[in-house]
């Protein structure tokens, strides 16, 4: 029971994460956890609240067994974003130090996932 608890605690605080762009240094909108869901199979009720939206699609997840899927897709959807803020980075004069801090806070989203997906193995 403990160790179930402590992958939910963590879902909650990965879907706070995913919900707040300054936390998780990306943006991940309504249809981008609708399109994971899809991509992963498990069915995601929608309602205007990113934060919601972003815990059942791990709930689902964890519940379909897809949990480590979840997060895989998810870490790649950062991942694609990140090589946008770099590509934006390179392209244009100054915006280096202006995104710098979005992008560590989207690798330190990638090791939030990561750690799910450890959590969600034990």
């Amino acid at each position: 029971m403990v160790g179930a608890r402590s992958v939910h605690v963590a879902i909650k605080r990965v879907a706070r994460r995913l919900a707040r762009p300054a936390r998780a240094g990306v943006y991940i909108s309504i249809p981008d956890m609708v399109r994971v869901a899809g991509e992963i199979d498990v069915p995601l009720p929608v309602r205007q609240d990113r934060e919601w939206v972003a815990e059942e699609l791990l709930k689902a997840a964890l519940d379909y067994g897809k949990l480590r899927e979840a997060c895989d897709a998810l870490i790649s959807l950062v991942k694609e974003r990140i090589a946008e803020a770099e590509e934006l980075a390179r392209t244009y004069a100054g915006a280096e130090d202006l995104l710098k801090p979005y992008i560590q806070a989207a690798h330190e989203t990638i090791e939030e996932l990561e750690r799910l997906k450890e959590r969600a193995s034990s």
